[in-house]
């Protein structure tokens, strides 16, 4: 498989977490469970494959992806089909990063997976061709670069805003209400502000970075130390992370270490259903 990563340079980077370009994956399991990272994301399909996301563990009414989507910001874990010699481009966002291009009130993408024309129009599939004639990795990446800058609609004082909120939520000790005085809003402001651009309210985007800064940690460490990743994270105690951790993940922080796949957010999964 080719695997190409790709951080764009200054204006775009204040918004863009970072592009992906993969090719001939082929996985060895047919479905994998995805969990929520607090971001928004544009995927092309460079394969012709028809992709298929459930929401629920019965795999049924799927979300149907053909071409272009856009999966917005996920609050609980999904499953999608794990397809063979897939090649996929993709552009994430920065946590509040997404509103400058898609042009609407990021709360109304919350938990879908949306064909990208009814956001971005059908040149969006122009843009796909150019890919699709495209050999080069980073000749990719310069495409998308252009499509962007082309989009780019920012009212960098609101973003400011956005960015500033969205740091301090990474820290597990903050006090949500604060967020709001020191910005110098009503806490009911701040949180139509912040749906808007980020998708979700405070609140729910907290759980779910505090989530995937356990996860991380989890993921990476030989001997987990649970008690120190608790602290750290601010969870309230042991029953509160097992159950966040359930919440978000399908499973307990435990069948996570033997389950775990290559990347912290997702999990394989082998059986048939």
């Amino acid at each position: 498989m080719i695997l190409k990563t790709h951080v764009p340079a200054f204006p775009l980077n204040q918004y863009v977490e970072m592009m992906a370009f993969y090719l001939g994956y082929m996985p060895d399991y047919p479905l994998e469970r995805l969990m929520p990272e607090g971001k928004v994301e544009i995927l092309f399909a460079l394969d012709g494959i028809e992709r298929q996301v459930f929401q629920t563990e019965e795999l049924i009414k799927p979300m149907t992806c053909k071409k272009v989507w856009v999966a917005g910001m996920q609050q609980n874990y999904l499953y999608a089909r794990a397809d063979l010699n897939s090649s996929i481009f993709s552009i994430k966002f920065k946590t509040g990063g997404s509103y400058p291009f898609l042009r609407l009130p990021i709360n109304e993408l919350t938990n879908l997976w949306v064909e990208a024309d009814l956001i971005l129009g059908l040149s969006i599939y122009s843009l796909q061709d150019r890919m699709l004639n495209t050999a080069d990795p980073m000749e990719l990446f310069g495409i998308a670069e252009e499509f962007l800058l082309e989009r780019l609609e920012s009212d960098r004082h609101q973003q400011r805003l956005i960015d500033a909120a969205v740091d301090r939520l990474l820290n597990p000790a903050v006090y949500l209400k604060s967020i709001a005085e020191e910005m110098g809003y009503s806490q009911k402001q701040m949180i139509q502000i912040f749906k808007k651009h980020v998708g979700v309210t405070p609140k729910s985007f907290h759980r779910v970075a505090r989530f995937n800064a356990a996860l991380r940690q989890v993921h990476t460490a030989p001997d987990v130390p649970w008690q120190q990743i608790i602290g750290r994270c601010g969870f309230y105690d042991q029953a509160h992370f097992i159950n966040e951790f359930k919440a978000f993940s399908g499973t307990t922080p435990i069948d996570y270490l033997h389950k775990r796949g290559a990347f912290h957010n997702f999990i394989p999964i082998f059986e048939e259903r």
